[in-house]
Formats: structure tokens, C-alpha cells, sequence
């Protein structure tokens, strides 16, 4: 079963240049999933009668074109395969019937009560009805320990457990990022009000020990070049990188995240 529903795209979803922010993005197709679950009966009703509720463990989102300010975009959700430990889901965003977004998720069930992880059963994916169809490869996710207790996630020790569907990590990243790209927006530099969030991702860094994943960002400007205008060179006066790295110096914030161990 593929479940539809379309959203305009307003204000608040938008950046500077009124472009649809990943945050935005994912809030919808996370929206969607939770208004898929009410239209097959699955909504907030089972949860009390069941004491089980799916969270979301893992996002993948492929943009093909940014949606833009009061664009109606339809989004198309379905349930994918699962297995014991995890269930899978697809997304795609069109406009005008012109595919712009891909994305995939991962789910697990957990039990209000004990706040475990229970099996994914069948039947209870089946209830989905499961396509074949795959937006994105579920290899590209990656793993979760079965066994892990996750006694602090946000929501679950509410006292009137009224949240459908969770996300395990709140897309604080997203949130990290704009505020980053804003304050290197604000400098008085030639690249002033043209940052824009190019990536924001999770990973492990081959040049540190430990095998967990590190906060990437990447940000960059439509009027850098590889030539004198370079973002890595700036002016041939250095006016902009002095510029810059005074602003770096000068911001609270920015400093604050230098005296974190782990920035």
C-alpha cells in the first residue's frame, strides 16, 4: 500500500533563499508516516490498547531538487521489508507529479512498559501491507545493537505516552547546522548571506580511534570558485579570510563549541 498526502511549503520551512530546509523535509515525511499509521487504524488508540510503539532509529534522504516556498508537494509513503530486529520504510516527495526527493527509514518497536526493544513480528508489518517497491537501498543504513535499552528517549517517559511515532535522534544536527551557517552568513565578508548547509551527516572519521560517528558539516557558497574567488582563498588581499577569522574569534558561540572536547 502507498500512502499519499500533500503539504504546501510554508515560511517556516524555508531558508534564506526560500529553499526547503532538510529539517523541514524530514519533519513532513516523518508527519506522513504518523498520518499513514491513523488511516490503517494504527494510530495513537493502539498504542494505549497495545503498549507498543514504533520509533525511528535512522534516516537516508537523497534530494534530486530542493522543494521552494508554497510549492504543494505530494509525499508518497510505504512500508518496505523488515526482519526481527527492524522494519523499513520509503518516502518520495514530488511536485507536479516531478520526483525531487528520495528517503528511507529505519524502525524498531519498542514496549512502553519496559522500554526494551521487542521483536518486529510480521503480522504487525503486515497490517502496512509491505511493497516491493525501494526508494533507497537499506544497505546504506547503518546498524543499531539489539539488546540496547533506551531508558532516556525523548517521549517515552511522558506521562500520557501521546506520541505515535518517535525519533530516536532529534535532528539536533540540522539545528547545529543552521546556526552555524547563519553566523558565517552574518560576517562582512563577499560570501556574506550566500553560506548554504551542503551537508550534514554522521560518520566515522578514519583519522580518530574510536569507531564512532562524528558530526560532519559542510557548508558552501553558489559564488565560490576554484579561482581567485575560491572560498579557500578568499581575496588575493586576504581581506575576507582576516574577516573571517575574526568573526570566529569574536563569536561566543563558535568559541564555546572550540572549549568542547568533542567539537
Amino acid at each position: 500500500m502507498i500512502y499519499k498526502h500533500k503539504f504546501l511549503v510554508g515560511i517556516n520551512s524555508v531558508n534564506k533563499k526560500f529553499k526547503m530546509k532538510n529539517k523541514a523535509i524530514l519533519e513532513c515525511l516523518e508527519n506522513t508516516a504518523s498520518l499513514h499509521s491513523i488511516d490503517i487504524n494504527q494510530g495513537i488508540e493502539e498504542i494505549y490498547k497495545n503498549k507498543l510503539t514504533w520509533v525511528l532509529v535512522e534516516w537516508d534522504l537523497e534530494i534530486l531538487e530542493r522543494p521552494k516556498y508554497n510549492d504543494e508537494i505530494e509525499v508518497r509513503t510505504w512500508a518496505k521489508y523488515s526482519n526481527s530486529k527492524f522494519a523499513y520504510k520509503d518516502f518520495e516527495i514530488y511536485i507536479n507529479g516531478k520526483k525531487c526527493v528520495n528517503a528511507t527509514s529505519k524502525w524498531i518497536v519498542i514496549n512502553l512498559l519496559t522500554k526494551q526493544i521487542v521483536p518486529v513480528t510480521k503480522e504487525y508489518v503486515d497490517i502496512y501491507s509491505p511493497e516491493q517497491k525501494e526508494a533507497i537501498k537499506v544497505s546504506e543504513l547503518g546498524r543499531i545493537e539489539e539488546e540496547e535499552n533506551f531508558d532516556n528517549v525523548h517521549g517515552l517517559n511522558d506521562s500520557n505516552n501521546s506520541v505515535e511515532q518517535m525519533s530516536l535522534f532529534a535532528p539536533r544536527e540540522e539545528e547545529l547546522a543552521n546556526k552555524i551557517c547563519d553566523i558565517f552568513n552574518s560576517f562582512d565578508t563577499k560570501y556574506q548571506n550566500t553560506f548554504e548547509i551542503h551537508n550534514v551527516e554522521l560518520q566515522v572519521w578514519e583519522h580518530i580511534k574510536s569507531n564512532k560517528r562524528n558530526l560532519s558539516i559542510l557548508l558552501s557558497s553558489p559564488i565560490a570558485d576554484m579561482g581567485e574567488n575560491a572560498f579557500s582563498y578568499f581575496n588575493p588581499d586576504k581581506t575576507d579570510e582576516i574577516k573571517l577569522n575574526e568573526g570566529i574569534k569574536n563569536n561566543a558561540f563558535l568559541q564555546s563549541l572550540y572549549k568542547d572536547k568533542d567539537f
